[in-house]
């Protein structure tokens, strides 16, 4: 019994799909991992300024001035857009020493939880809140004899919506392709 062999040219396409599929496969694993990457340097870098911020805000008041007094002048400096962004400052008993309104009502992380993030090498953590995503930095600064623990954080929901559509797109242009 005579088997007939596939033709030359069906071989070379079917190897030719495979390639170009794992090569663009490939290609568009790596564009959605840089652009995640991009995205969550990007963050990163808007967390360690508004750190820095409150951190010059810290050091700048009177080290004499009350737990109140601080809260009022982080207030005062930080501007409304503070109450909606997610920052949060603690003493080192765990009190909470401000809070933007945005947080009054939920907690990036505990006194300890973030004391505990602050061993690991970087800062910085994930976290749920009501349900979002977000990106958040913790660190402690000494002010006279006290320990501030600030947090501040950003909603990463834009962010991953973004990357969403973007596999979404690569994974119905990709087969387009081939």
């Amino acid at each position: 019994v005579k088997t007939r062999s596939i033709p030359i040219k069906v071989r070379l396409t079917a190897w030719y799909f495979v390639i170009m599929a794992v090569a663009m496969s490939a290609l568009g694993a790596l564009a959605l991992a840089g652009m995640k990457h991009s995205i969550r340097s990007t963050v990163d870098e808007q967390l360690v300024d508004r750190i820095k911020l409150v951190r010059k805000l810290i050091l700048a008041s009177p080290p004499t001035q009350s737990q109140m007094g601080l809260a009022a002048e982080l207030r005062e400096n930080l501007g409304p857009d503070s109450q909606e962004e997610p920052v949060q400052i603690s003493d080192e008993t765990g009190n909470w020493i401000f809070q933007s309104s945005w947080l009054q009502s939920r907690t990036l992380l505990s006194p300890g939880s973030a004391a505990q993030i602050e061993k690991k090498r970087h800062p910085f953590f994930d976290v749920k809140l009501g349900g979002e995503p977000f990106r958040g930095m913790s660190e402690s600064v000494v002010a006279g004899n006290h320990v501030y623990r600030i947090q501040v954080a950003q909603d990463m929901d834009d962010f991953e919506e973004a990357t969403s559509r973007f596999r979404r797109l690569l994974l119905a242009v990709i087969p387009a392709f081939l």
